[in-house]
């Protein structure tokens, strides 16, 4: 993790969520900051450097505009406070020309106790009159569209969709860029790492392949791989096999809570002019990542049958205890297995493959497969 980078000629080092690359998202310092290039806490700074990550996309309550990423991105893992100064590009103690773009207005708190599991990572800034200037109120996403250049920059669809297994996928983060893949696995609960120490997250959805995000992608917003951009999640943690991301209509409900908000919730939109906001945004290749071709993992059959998916989640859950508990296990998902047949999927950390002598093949007539990954950090 000790990384060393140079931000804008000065050197710093990188945390569990900070930079491991430099693309277009991270260099672009203009009046004008785009989404999903990076963003961070002023005061996230830690003994090794500075933690930042990605401004995935705009929300609104329908008076109030908002920058959504991650708790860990936005809100020092939980412990900011409201009001703490948002930044692009990074903490000013590593750069000499951020932006105040917003302050912190809630997160979502994160348990580091197994006795209470995580649904999100999330949290949101407001985006204030007196910085709206510094940031783009249409919610445009660097790169959800076919040029290389900053022009190409498009906002998505206001209408989400769930995480299906096979879905085609893109997200445009501060570190890898615009990336293609697809939903290799849903109803993951899953062991994640922070420098806070580890959290559990249930319900999650797994984007297969490495390639696809890499550390300072944390709160990029993930949408289907279509014209119609449609959010399905947002990202926040990986390993160098695959990305986790939270369900994004469950990200919304909570920080709506967090919020406070009664009579109405987030959506994605502005409050200023809702109606062009739903822009069609081409599908093909983008600056500052991979190519147009889907990544790892690949795009997978969508012909799978609810109801093997159903049985499959009904099995994990009641045999989780047993499947999760030996050293070296990460988590459990459900993944297409052959015949396009739903299976329990049982991530082992490579460091401790042995733990997958434990598992059994067959679980209540639904078959158990092994994903060998390392450790799984937030990015």
């Amino acid at each position: 993790m000790n990384n060393k980078i140079l931000l804008t000629g000065i050197a710093c080092f990188s945390a569990a969520s900070a930079l491991f690359g430099q693309t277009a998202q991270q260099s672009r310092q203009i009046p004008l900051a785009y989404f999903g290039a990076q963003i961070g806490n002023e005061l996230a700074t830690t003994s090794i450097g500075c933690s930042i990550g990605t401004a995935g996309s705009l929300v609104t309550d329908g008076t109030n505009d908002y920058i959504l990423s991650n708790s860990h991105v936005l809100a020092r893992e939980g412990v900011g406070v409201v009001g703490e100064n948002i930044m692009h590009t990074v903490s000013t103690a590593c750069s000499n020309n951020a932006l105040h773009v917003g302050e912190l207005a809630a997160d979502v708190p994160l348990s580091f106790s197994r006795k209470r599991a995580n649904r999100v990572d999330a949290a949101v800034a407001r985006i204030t009159p007196n910085v709206q200037p510094a940031t783009d109120n249409s919610g445009r996403i660097l790169h959800i569209g076919n040029n290389i250049d900053f022009t190409d920059a498009y906002a998505v669809s206001a209408q989400t969709v769930t995480a299906a297994l096979g879905r085609a996928v893109k997200k445009s983060g501060r570190t890898t860029g615009l990336t293609h893949s697809s939903i290799g696995f849903v109803g993951v609960n899953i062991n994640v790492s922070y420098d806070g120490g580890r959290a559990y997250f249930t319900d999650q959805f797994v984007v297969s392949g490495g390639d696809f995000s890499a550390g300072g992608d944390s709160g990029s917003l993930i949408v289907t791989d279509d014209a119609s951009a449609n959010p399905v999640g947002l990202l926040f943690a990986g390993s160098s096999t695959d990305t986790i991301a939270n369900p994004i209509d469950i990200v919304l409900e909570q920080l709506s809570g967090a919020l406070g908000l009664n009579n109405t919730s987030l959506r994605f939109g502005t409050s200023g002019d809702l109606g062009t906001f739903d822009l069609a945004a081409p599908t093909g290749g983008g600056g500052g990542g991979k190519s147009d071709k889907p990544t790892r993992g690949g795009k997978r059959s969508t012909s799978i049958q609810q109801a093997s998916i159903t049985q499959a989640l009904a099995v994990r859950n009641r045999n989780e205890a047993r499947l999760h508990g030996y050293d070296g296990i990460l988590g459990s998902g459900i993944g297409i297995g052959p015949g396009n047949v739903a299976n329990i999927t049982v991530f082992v950390n490579k460091a401790n493959s042995s733990a997958k002598r434990h598992l059994p093949k067959n679980l209540e007539g639904v078959n158990v497969e092994v994903r060998l990954s390392e450790e799984f950090y937030a990015y």
